[in-house]
């Protein structure tokens, strides 16, 4: 039951308007479940996204962190370079 629900959530990333992939990337972030790392990750390195979506994306990965601490860090250090550029 949880699966394509999961499935549906990663599907609905790529092809949602603006508002609709803030709500997603909140979804998975209140969800907390670490299948979705890489997901976030993407949207937070992909700057086709809009930057209000990688923004939520980041603050989706505060619940990750107790999960995959070296994996979030990692993106977090991507962040912090890039925002010194």
């Amino acid at each position: 039951m949880i699966k394509p629900f999961l499935q549906e959530l990663k599907t609905m990333l790529e092809i949602s308007d603006v508002n609709e992939r803030v709500a997603i990337v909140k979804a998975i972030g209140n969800a907390g479940i670490v299948d979705f790392f890489p997901d976030i990750e993407r949207v937070i390195k992909d700057k086709t996204y809009p930057a209000i979506v990688r923004m939520e994306a980041i603050f989706a990965m505060r619940r990750l962190a107790p999960v995959a601490p070296v994996a979030v860090s990692t993106v977090y250090v991507f962040v912090s370079i890039c925002r010194m550029h």
